[in-house]
């Protein structure tokens, strides 16, 4: 198998390598590739560092990276990738944001300790999504900066809206709840559907003022610009930076704070 930018003994390496975390991915006789292991970036990555150091996983996922721009054409999935490396990168050069806190505890007592500022005041749009934004992955979801920017709203959603995107919230008004629908797709096949209903009430008050208040637009996502227009990863990762040092003086990335919440 040739990849672009891999001379022959950097490709060997890095097919063994992955065959030891996916002993179908590449037939060395056969010279036949199953790609299709490696559509769950998530969990490659995951089983990629229980196995390798930091370092010779961001080298993996550079390959498939490579491999996919080649042989995959699956944009999406080169995107993903490009996100986990990307979270890899950020911990080797930045380490010191990764110990700056032991606990989710002084940002969830900052984010309380604002709530009837924010919610009591007249805040500009961006300044109160962002405050919705840190609520949300500091007490209900750990989500990552691709995912918040892709969940989709819905009030009262059809069962058609709930299975159509990744990621889905929906207000039912009638019993006044809010719920998270997830989707999983294999080419294009619906293989995954689980919901998680949010318990928080503080979260669940926030997002009710973010809607009725805030959120006047006709894009169906629910963090945009004031604009209404779609925002980038990089954009949302900047403002939850932005608003951690604001509120505590200590810029945490999104990232860190998803590794608090896995072990609170």
């Amino acid at each position: 198998m040739k990849v672009s930018g891999y001379n022959f003994q950097q490709s060997l390496q890095n097919l063994k390598r992955l065959n030891r975390v996916y002993p179908d991915f590449y037939d060395f006789d056969t010279d036949q590739y199953n790609s299709s292991v490696l559509e769950n970036p998530e969990e490659t990555t995951e089983k990629l560092l229980n196995k390798y150091s930091p370092l010779t996983t961001m080298n993996s996922i550079e390959f498939i990276i490579a491999f996919f721009k080649q042989y995959g054409g699956q944009e999406k999935l080169v995107e993903l990738y490009n996100d986990h490396y990307s979270d890899l990168l950020d911990m080797r050069h930045n380490p010191q944001s990764y110990s700056k806190m032991a606990s989710l505890t002084p940002l969830r007592q900052v984010i309380v300790q604002n709530y009837t500022s924010y919610m009591g005041s007249v805040r500009s749009y961006t300044s109160f999504r962002n405050f919705l934004v840190l609520a949300l992955i500091a007490f209900s979801l750990p989500l990552k900066g691709h995912q918040l920017v892709a969940i989709e709203f819905y009030k009262d959603p059809t069962v058609v809206q709930t299975l159509t995107y990744p990621i889905v919230l929906g207000f039912c008004s009638l019993e006044n709840t809010f719920t998270f629908y997830f989707n999983k797709r294999k080419k294009k096949k619906l293989i995954s559907h689980t919901t998680e209903q949010l318990k928080n009430n503080l979260v669940h008050s926030i997002l009710l003022k973010y809607i009725s208040t805030y959120r006047l637009t006709s894009n169906t996502k629910l963090v945009t610009a004031s604009t209404g227009a779609d925002i980038t990863k990089s954009n949302i990762s900047n403002c939850v930076l932005n608003l951690t040092n604001k509120l505590l003086n200590i810029q945490l990335t999104i990232q860190e704070i998803n590794r608090l919440f896995s072990i609170s």
